[in-house]
């Protein structure tokens, strides 16, 4: 029996191999063997592949795998080629009310070319003003008829709404008031055409009902500090995880609030499967000591991490933090007494 590569999903390859070589599947990251497809499955990136044709150079792929591995590889190229660039095209005209700095078209290419990409720039750069210009690019090339905008309810008004006004000719529904109300406002932004962006705060995403009217229509998801969606297991990060959209943009300065493992909830949601499940995650970063109960319970406590080099080079592609002291011309500071 010859190995054979396929795509399992969107998302996801299908290794077939011999059972002799199980040991050698077992040694690629984020494995899981599936019984039903008889092969074991693994995320579908670059990463992946290049480990599973050093262990079996043999292999034969599928031309569908062979087409979506040309595809990712032509935009991996295309955003490093972004991200070591001073400038880059973006049509402003008509579009935006502000002109954009240099570095900021960068980020917002970055964003349309990713696709599913984290935004972390250093405060101050304008996260904001780039996400909507990338979303606002998306809609006038026909990509995208509704962006929704998830942000914490202290910057739903005085950040995001402000901004969208002054910077864009746009409209945008604010989704708040009791849950009549904002069943009314989310009923209006998806029936009218005319409004582009709809915002709305972490907590207001826990209606299974609110979520089924926003999976229909939404095309861009803007996640603004995204560390909310850390925990894996909160309610809000659940909701937000069930939304589909081909676009999703993740924004935070920082991304990593105390823990290494914050990022894996919030990549799942950006690239789902793309490091594995949190199980494989910790296996492969967190180095972590086991310990066993008198009743047979047992627990870990973590003691440090490892494959850190690894870790950030999976993560680089999709990943743009820039400093204000690399992008922005500012004078030398002057301390007066």
């Amino acid at each position: 029996m010859m190995s054979y590569l396929d795509l399992a999903d969107d998302q996801h390859i299908i290794l077939s191999a011999r059972y002799e070589d199980r040991e050698l599947c077992k040694q690629i990251p984020d494995h899981a063997w599936n019984k039903q497809r008889n092969g074991w499955i693994y995320p579908l990136s670059s990463h992946h592949t290049q480990k599973i044709r050093t262990l079996f150079p043999d292999a034969t792929s599928s031309p569908a795998l062979i087409a979506r591995l040309e595809a990712l590889e032509a935009q991996a190229l295309q955003v490093a080629f972004l991200k070591s660039s001073k400038t880059a095209p973006f049509q402003q005209d008509g579009i935006l009310k502000t002109t954009l700095r240099s570095f900021q078209t960068i980020g917002a290419r970055f964003l349309i070319t990713a696709e599913q990409a984290m935004l972390s720039d250093e405060l101050g750069i304008g996260k904001t003003l780039q996400v909507l210009a990338a979303s606002l690019e998306l809609k006038g090339n026909g990509q995208a008829k509704k962006c929704l905008i998830i942000c914490p309810n202290t910057v739903k008004r005085p950040t995001w709404q402000a901004q969208i006004t002054e910077h864009t000719h746009e409209q945008s529904i604010l989704i708040e008031g009791d849950r009549s109300r904002r069943f009314q406002l989310l009923n209006r932004w998806i029936s009218d055409p005319t409004i582009f962006f709809c915002i709305i705060n972490y907590e207001s995403l826990r209606n299974r009902e609110t979520l089924e009217k926003i999976g229909a229509v939404a095309d861009i998801i803007a996640a603004d500090e995204s560390v909310y969606l850390k925990n894996p297991l909160a309610k809000q990060t659940k909701a937000v995880k069930l939304i589909p959209s081909r676009y999703r943009f993740a924004i935070s300065g920082f991304p990593i609030s105390n823990r290494i493992e914050d990022i894996w909830s919030q990549f799942d949601w950006l690239r789902p499967g793309y490091l594995g499940t949190y199980w494989q995650f910790a296996d492969r970063y967190l180095i972590q000591e086991k310990h066993q109960l008198p009743d047979g319970r047992g627990y870990k406590t973590l003691l440090g991490y490892k494959h850190l080099d690894e870790l950030k080079q999976r993560l680089e592609p999709w990943f743009l933090r820039r400093l204000k002291s690399q992008v922005l011309e500012l004078p030398p500071k002057i301390y007066h007494t």
